[in-house]
């Protein structure tokens, strides 16, 4: 999308576009206030009020949220196929027979979820966030349920198998993309540690810490900005223990420090899973701060990434 198109976008919204050369200013579409921005040829939108607002959105999901636009022009710059996916999202749908650990309600197939959360040193603080599915025929049957909030509201789910029979190990929601999403989003706090993982089930593993899960071995610009935009005081890092984790760890570095405004004081830090192919194999369920480093590219080559296969 162009920077003219961008603009035409923002008038359509109403939220008031100003060029200022590098961004365009605007009104936030949540406090209301002009202190919003985008940068030119950018997809993310941020409020500017830290610690009053917080707000940041994808371009492209505030134009799926608006209505009445006319977004026919954007097929010039080659943009119509990605329009066309956002018309097409459909909104979160949750699996019929889901249940929440915390509910009183007591059955076999409940206790065999919660087994296997116990046997993956799963803390029962955390469990008693998550959630289980039982629906005879349905594909989210037998399946944990971690539910992913954004500013209080559920917007994406990640479903496990936990019998250990079923080929496809994660059913996750079907027309809504992940890869903006970052779980536990909400918890993070102006002035605390988020300790960033590749998997869900290292993020639950924590104990009374902030940990957050990306799905994937790279940090994505959306989901950067949205950790950054929390305005924590220290951004840790864990790679699995592969090649992947290994060779994403400096990308991921780079993705926050170009993104990370210079008024901020984020110190970027990595802990190893020496030995583990990740974090919940290490059966541990708290990382001490003396065990974080400071990221130098010198320092995950001395370490013995794991060969494991991951699994």
């Amino acid at each position: 999308m162009t920077s003219e198109q961008l603009f035409r976008i923002l008038e359509q919204m109403g939220l008031e576009p100003e060029d200022k050369e590098r961004y365009i200013l605007l009104r936030c579409p949540s406090c209301n206030h002009k202190e919003a921005f985008i940068y030119k040829h950018k997809d993310y939108i941020i409020c500017n009020r830290r610690n009053k607002c917080d707000y940041s959105i994808s371009i492209w999901n505030l134009i799926k949220e608006a209505k009445g636009l006319n977004l026919a022009f954007l097929a010039d710059d080659g943009t119509e196929e990605k329009v066309e996916v956002i018309n097409k999202q459909e909104e979160l749908k949750i699996p019929e027979g889901l249940h929440f650990f915390y509910e009183g309600k007591n059955s076999i197939i409940k206790d065999i979820a919660l087994r296997y959360l116990v046997s993956r040193n799963i803390p029962m603080e955390n469990i008693n966030e998550l959630g289980y599915i039982y629906n005879p025929g349905s594909d989210f049957d037998k399946r944990i349920f971690v539910p992913f909030y954004e500013n209080g509201k559920m917007v994406y789910f990640i479903a496990r198998d936990f019998t250990g029979k079923n080929k496809l190990r994660y059913n996750n929601p079907k027309g809504i993309g992940g890869t903006d999403k970052v779980y536990n989003i909400d918890k993070i706090d102006y002035g605390e540690t988020v300790f960033i993982f590749e998997g869900i089930f290292d993020a639950i593993s924590l104990r009374k810490q902030i940990g957050t899960a990306i799905l994937s071995n790279n940090l994505r610009i959306e989901q950067a900005i949205k950790i950054i935009n929390k305005c924590p005081k220290n951004i840790v890092l864990v790679p699995d223990g592969d090649e992947a984790g290994k060779n994403s760890l400096s990308r991921n570095v780079n993705m926050l420090k170009k993104y990370m405004p210079p008024s901020l004081d984020i110190k970027i830090l990595v802990y190893y899973t020496d030995g583990y192919k990740d974090f919940n194999e290490s059966k541990k369920n708290n990382i001490r701060s003396y065990e974080c480093k400071e990221y130098k590219k010198f320092n995950f080559e001395k370490i013995e990434w794991c060969k494991k296969e991951i699994i």
